[in-house]
């Protein structure tokens, strides 16, 4: 994962870094997240410290506390090769707020420690950081020089800050974990400069991919190999007072090849077609799921190539690749959150993009009609209407 996203041709190449590296990722993060157990308060209820692992880089953990920390912990006990810091959603507009000097230590108590337990191994230290940039939803990488002591539960120590400080994901890599980032490396140009692809990958539905390509395109890539089972689609943040800019036809595609590919590369393999959708609405800043149907083979990168618009001009506001136990978040319109959980910790539903929330489709043996031939069709039983497999029937994807 040490390694620069780059946007670029078929001649791309990923460069590789030896110390720090800094990739861009969407809402879309990894399927096994630590848990938080105890640290510095945010600035308020809603920018705690728990964000950093909820998964959505459209949250953030902002804090003025002299010396922030936060401890969480896995599963079980790991050995890792590094760790992800993550920029807040609008460090761009709020420069300063990096950390500038942190600590991060490991250990294995018999119970949950504090900031003050004598156990604390040192890990990683870094002083007078220069890598990290004020740049919003951006993943800076930390390798260490070689793999730690495997421990269940960790301490990230911030020791030098300006007055307040955020982040709004902390990764860690070790072998076997199912962390991954997703970036949109290259697509269609937008209508003007701050309407690009790049909009689709940074975790808000406030932001958009507006584009009066003909047939609009981009690729996401995958900081590691990844199979996928779906994707989600995001209405863009004002699709209700300009109707008629959802995509209405479109394929996804999936490439292995070990270079940055153009849609007009002969490695894509079709895994997805959707034609004549009338699923997505307009209603602004809203996630359509679209499960695929069956999982794909692990993929570097993905791309959805939109073969005909509701209109002269598309947009959406985030687009991610679906893989097992993955989840979904972004910031929606007012600040409001959109992850996939509440703060309870019960799923909540996401509209099943392919039934629409219904629950249910038109039977394929008898196309809905409820007859087969001169019968009641067996499949359906006269109903017409068949369970969503994408949604289990529930209407809703978790």
């Amino acid at each position: 994962m040490n390694s620069l996203f780059h946007k670029g041709k078929k001649a791309a190449k990923l460069i590789l870094a030896a110390a720090a590296a800094a990739v861009l990722f969407a809402g879309t993060v990894w399927a096994a997240t630590p848990t938080a157990v105890s640290g510095s308060k945010g600035v308020n209820s809603r920018e705690g410290f728990e964000n950093l692992f909820d998964g959505s880089v459209g949250t953030k953990w902002c804090v003025r506390a002299e010396n922030p920390y936060v401890i969480f912990k896995l599963d079980s006990p790991v050995s890792i090769t590094g760790y992800t810091l993550v920029t807040g959603n609008d460090t761009k507009q709020y420069p300063g707020r990096n950390p500038k000097s942190w600590r991060l230590y490991g250990c294995n108590p018999s119970s949950d420690p504090d900031e003050n337990y004598g156990g604390w191994n040192l890990i990683s230290t870094i002083v007078d950081d220069t890598v990290m940039e004020g740049k919003n939803s951006k993943g800076y990488y930390f390798g260490l020089g070689q793999a730690a002591p495997a421990y269940q539960y960790y301490m990230l120590w911030v020791d030098d800050k300006n007055g307040i400080m955020q982040l709004s994901e902390l990764i860690l890599e070790y072998p076997g974990g199912s962390q991954v980032l997703q970036n949109a490396a290259d697509g269609s140009k937008g209508v003007n400069g701050t309407e690009g692809f790049g909009n689709v990958t940074d975790g808000k539905a406030s932001t958009k991919w507006c584009t009066s390509s003909s047939n609009p395109w981009v690729v996401i890539e995958m900081s590691s190999p990844t199979s996928a089972i779906g994707y989600h689609l995001v209405t863009g943040n004002d699709n209700s007072q300009y109707a008629g800019r959802n995509p209405k036809s479109w394929r996804v595609y999936g490439s292995s090849a070990s270079y940055l590919p153009d849609p007009y590369d002969g490695s894509w393999v079709l895994l997805d077609t959707v034609t004549d959708d009338s699923t997505m609405q307009d209603v602004n800043a809203t996630d359509f799921y679209f499960g695929l149907p069956q999982a794909s083979d692990s993929y570097r990168y993905y791309l959805l190539w939109v073969d005909e618009k509701e209109s002269a001009i598309m947009q959406l506001s985030e687009v991610a690749i679906a893989y097992e136990g993955s989840s979904f978040g972004f910031t929606g319109l007012g600040n409001t959150t959109s992850s996939g959980s509440s703060s309870s910790g019960t799923k909540v539903g996401l509209l099943c993009g392919s039934c629409a929330g219904r629950g249910s489709n038109h039977c394929f043996v008898c196309q809905g009609s409820g007859m087969a031939g001169n019968h009641i069709c067996s499949n359906c039983g006269g109903t017409g209407q068949v369970k969503c497999m994408a949604c289990n029937g529930t209407g809703y994807v978790p």
